[in-house]
């Protein structure tokens, strides 16, 4: 199956809230493209406060972000393996600011095509909601960009879109996860690179390198 989504262009002087996670301890965070991009001002709040984030990489079509901050946390390990239909998962974020969950069963595959203010086409994972928590979970505001877990315990996914009505959750695919964490090796040899030359720039573009 295949559908569109629109994604509007931001309006101005208002603020908007997604959910990001950890990769790496030094403050790279994995989230959505449309939650990272088009922001005149990106933080990441911690339990400490807000830290201001740059935006180091837009995938050029699925719905996936790399943003970095000035310290971080622990990282979560990565599924390296896809899961199969049938297989559990289970997703957090920060709906309205607020913690929540779903647990979901994998249906299989499905083609989520941008249309607004991004572009793209893009292979995704669907899932059936099983339940959720809260009860009355409100998913569609600040579930984005927040982890899928396996049984494992491993980021099998990044929540992009969902459905309350159809009772459905979609992710990025797991391969695009394996591709962005490619893109963060490059950025962490980048970054030690040029802090041994004491270089001057204070970031490198991920999308200028190799993938």
């Amino acid at each position: 199956p295949s559908f569109a989504v629109p994604i509007p262009d931001r309006p101005r002087d208002t603020g908007s809230t997604g959910t990001a996670f950890s990769i790496h301890s030094s403050g790279v965070w994995m989230t959505a493209r449309h939650v990272a991009s088009g922001c005149r001002y990106l933080a990441v709040e911690l339990a400490d406060g807000l830290s201001p984030a740059t935006t180091a990489y837009l995938h050029p079509e699925a719905d996936a972000a790399i943003v970095t901050t000035r310290g971080g946390r622990p990282a979560l390990a990565f599924a390296e393996a896809p899961p199969a239909p049938g297989d559990p998962g289970f997703a957090y974020g920060f709906p309205l600011g607020e913690l929540g969950a779903t647990e979901n069963l994998l249906l299989g595959r499905a083609r989520m095509e941008f249309r607004g203010r991004l572009t793209g086409t893009t292979t995704l994972l669907a899932w059936a909601d099983v339940r959720s928590f809260p009860d009355d979970l409100e998913r569609t505001h600040g579930m984005s960009g927040g982890p899928m877990f396996n049984v494992a315990g491993e980021v099998a996914g990044i929540t992009v879109a969902g459905s309350s009505r159809r009772g459905r959750t979609y992710t990025v695919a797991t391969e695009t996860l394996q591709e962005l964490r490619r893109e963060t090796l490059f950025y962490q040899q980048a970054e030690a690179d040029r802090k041994s030359t004491r270089l001057n720039s204070s970031h490198i573009p991920l999308s200028r390198m190799p993938s």
